[in-house]
Formats: C-alpha cells, structure tokens, sequence
C-alpha cells in the first residue's frame, strides 16, 4: 500500500486558503477560493511548454510592479525553467502567510522524486495577483517520511524489515524499553491487524520542542478500524517513542 497525503492536504489548504470545508476543489486539489485558483493557474502554465502561455499568465497575473520588473523574456525564461524542473511535479504541501501579501509555500514532488519548494508571494484584493515568485530545493517533511516508511513496514511480513525500522526510527530510550523481541511482537501484530488497510484519514499535532503527534484512521479488509498512533521527535531521521494501534 502507498500512503496517500491527499486528504490532510486537502483539509490544510481548506484552512489555510480560506474556502468552506466542503467546497469544491479544483484540479490540482486547491481550493475552488480565489488564492487557490490562482495558483492552479500558475502550475497549469508551469505545466506547459508552450512560452506564450507563460507569457499570456504573466500578462494576466502578474501586478504591475513584477511584471516591469524584468523584461518579459526573463519572465518567460524563468516559466521555462520552472516547466523543465516542475512539470508533471504533485503538490505534496502547503504553507500560507497571510497579509496585505500573502506568501504560499507549494511543497512539490517531482516526476523524479526530488522535492521542490514553490513560492508565490500573491498581493490580495478582489482578484489576487503575483507579486513575486520562486523555486528553492527542499526536502520530505520529516512526519510524511515517517508514516510512509512506517507503513510500508506494516505491510511487510518480513521481521528483519521491522528490525531495520526500529533501528532507523525508534528513539534510544524507547528502543532500550523492551527487548528487541517484543518490539519485533508488536510489529506482526501490526502487520495482522493493518496489512493492506486503507488510510481514512490523518491528524496530526505539533507539541512544540521539536515533537509531534500523528494518529491514523486505518480500515482492513474485514472492515475493523485501528487509530495508528505515534509521538516523535523532528529529528533527521525522525525518532518515534510512542506507537500504538487502538482498535476503534
């Protein structure tokens, strides 16, 4: 099973972007919300090879300001260089700044598995427009390489791979708080109880001081649902202490 980001995603942008939580969403997951289809817009020219349609979006969604800033075949040269690094790219993030104008932080996965960092700084009115723009390399957030290295290793039956998660993942000290044999226990009954369950849906809370809390709604085939819990630490590699699986 891969391990989808898509609903928490969803329910971020839903909040950070400033549209209903059950409004409709556009075709990059954005909210149907002025900021979110401006920036589908702007993965839609990125998307395109085509230099007029770079040049048409800046024409249309640039303000004034950026837009005479640089020649437009600068313009037109960074699209194209956005297109070669982003297209065919999925949003795997999101952070909003709001104010007069607002910064969003697009955390995209390219084709090739790299991450990028989209930023759009958007000057908010009836109709926002782009005031500023920029690709910077980034990395996997350190809770998303958690929980999917954490459920492929569900999935798998194998005991030397939860034995290579517990020495990656688990932090010392609660490593050292059992036997590696139970730890070893714990994880086939993981694998009974969650191999092949699909992903309802994803919490997850900052505590502050570098730890977080994620709980996972999982459904198996025979219909049971578990609430994958775990604590860590923001760590690299990140560190769980706690882990559990509560039948719901």
């Amino acid at each position: 099973m891969t391990f989808s980001c898509k609903y928490v995603l969803a329910l971020a942008l839903t909040l950070l972007l400033g549209h209903p939580a059950l409004a409709q969403q556009n075709d990059w997951g954005l909210p149907d919300s002025p900021n979110g289809n401006l920036a589908s817009a702007l993965l839609d020219a990125i998307n395109s090879p085509d230099s007029e349609v770079h040049r048409a979006f800046v024409n249309d969604h640039f303000v004034e300001a950026f837009k005479n800033q640089f020649p437009m075949d600068a313009h037109v040269m960074q699209f194209q260089q956005m297109h070669q690094d982003l297209a065919g790219a999925s949003v795997n993030g999101v952070n909003l700044m709001m104010g007069t104008v607002a910064v969003l932080d697009l955390l995209m996965q390219t084709k090739h598995g790299a991450f990028l960092s989209l930023q759009i700084e958007m000057e908010q009115g009836a109709t926002p427009l782009i005031a500023g723009l920029r690709v910077e390399e980034s990395s996997e957030p350190a809770s998303d390489q958690l929980v999917r290295a954490l459920l492929e290793t569900i999935n798998s039956p194998d005991a030397e791979v939860h034995r290579a998660f517990i020495d990656e993942y688990f932090s010392p000290v609660f490593k050292d708080e059992l036997p590696m044999e139970s730890h070893l226990d714990q994880f086939r009954r993981l694998h009974e109880d969650l191999a092949g369950a699909e992903t309802q849906g994803m919490e997850a809370m900052s505590h502050g001081g570098g730890t977080e809390t994620v709980s996972i709604l999982m459904e198996n085939a025979s219909g049971s649902q578990f609430n994958l819990t775990f604590d860590f630490q923001l760590t690299s590699p990140p560190r769980l202490f706690t882990l559990a699986a509560i039948p719901v």
